[in-house]
């Protein structure tokens, strides 16, 4: 079967080859037509030339034709692009054509249109994807014992399109806000790190210059005694104010970074979400229409598609695409440490970034200004 394939494959390319050769022949000979009818050649020429334009236009079409037929063959036995014969945007159009049927007709947007792009789409739809697999999950998720499956996040189902979906890594839209996330993720840790640095400090250099601290408890933790020491916060910032405003800054980067992190995580999340929504359809309607022996090998016929669609995209809507160690893509939001999140409810630290807010808001430029 592979050799009747490759024999095949061989066979299409010789012929695009030779029609190639054959446009371009056609090509010369109506450049040469065509400069000897600038120079006032007869009218023989000129009929010469009207029939070699003639010819030059059905060996395009020709050639159009049978590259077409060649990207719609390897489509149909799972055999993936071949630039040097097909271009991508014709391979794309019939890819598409291919993908198209009932199952995608709510589709909201075409693959091209999405942020995700259609590269990702492409290499995704012909990665040989196991839609067996995907069916064997529906039918043990059926069975008693197995049922609260699919309602959990690590569902093997879940599990399987995270893992497809983290092929999409190499996506400019998505590896930009990998990239703004792994910033951010370094952001938080020293913030966090600067923080406790500085917040240490600050109550060291305050002990030792009042020789003292504010407060002392007797207390237990873990059933262990301890001595809790305690200082005011009002009595700190009296005494040593660059350093209070240095951990207001810390904290607010700290809090920044983490809210960067979250709508990062919503926004990629969502999209995901949204793309494979648009992809699990086409990818089904793909299987069908590939040769009979992928199809049997993928257990795919039109009597399990729909089911196996609406499935899918059940799994998909209840999927978190970015699921830390889910097995695809992460983008995890760090918790700030309890000790540390009482901070923010600090009036100095409120106060401080209300200050900012009013500043950056009086520096932005209005409309009058060129503003947005």
């Amino acid at each position: 079967m592979e050799q009747d394939l490759n024999a095949m494959v061989d066979e299409y390319r010789r012929r695009i080859g030779d029609q190639a050769r054959e446009t371009q022949r056609l090509e010369r000979a109506v450049e040469e037509l065509d400069e000897q009818a600038r120079d006032g050649a007869s009218k023989a020429a000129a009929k010469a030339l009207q029939g070699a334009r003639s010819d030059l236009r059905a060996a395009r079409r020709d050639q159009a034709a049978l590259t077409r037929e060649y990207a719609q063959f390897r489509l149909v036995q799972g055999l993936g692009t071949d630039p040097a014969h097909i271009d991508t945007e014709l391979f794309d159009e019939e890819l598409l054509a291919m993908s198209r049927g009932s199952l995608t007709r709510r589709e909201p947007k075409a693959p091209s249109d999405g942020r995700i792009g259609i590269d990702a789409f492409r290499t995704l739809i012909l990665s040989d994807l196991a839609l067996d697999q995907a069916l064997e999950n529906q039918s043990n998720e059926q069975h008693e014992g197995v049922i609260l499956d699919g309602l959990s996040e690590d569902g093997s189902t879940k599990r399987l399109l995270r893992h497809w979906a983290g092929s999409l890594q190499s996506d400019p839209y998505v590896s930009d806000l990998m990239g703004r996330a792994a910033d951010a993720a370094s952001r938080f840790a020293q913030c966090q790190s600067d923080f406790s640095r500085g917040l240490d400090n600050l109550r060291i250099n305050y002990e030792i210059s009042q020789r003292k601290v504010d407060r002392l408890v007797f207390a237990f933790e873990d059933k262990q005694p301890v001595v809790q020491a305690s200082n005011s916060w009002e009595n700190m910032q009296e005494l040593f104010p660059d350093e209070c405003k240095a951990l207001l800054a810390n904290f607010l980067g700290l809090a920044q970074a983490r809210e960067e992190l979250r709508d990062l995580r919503l926004e990629l999340n969502g999209e995901l979400r949204g793309f494979m929504a648009i992809f699990v359809p086409r990818c089904i309607t793909y299987a069908l229409r590939q040769s009979k022996a992928r199809r049997r090998r993928q257990a795919m016929s039109r009597g399990v598609a729909r089911r196996l669609c609406e499935y899918l995209l059940d799994e998909v809507e209840q999927t978190d695409f970015v699921l830390p160690r889910g097995g695809g893509i992460e983008v995890a939001v760090p918790r700030i440490p309890r000790d540390y999140a009482q901070f923010g409810k600090l009036k100095a630290f409120r106060q401080y970034k209300k200050s900012l807010d009013k500043t950056a808001l009086s520096e932005a430029p209005t409309v009058a200004e060129g503003g947005v």
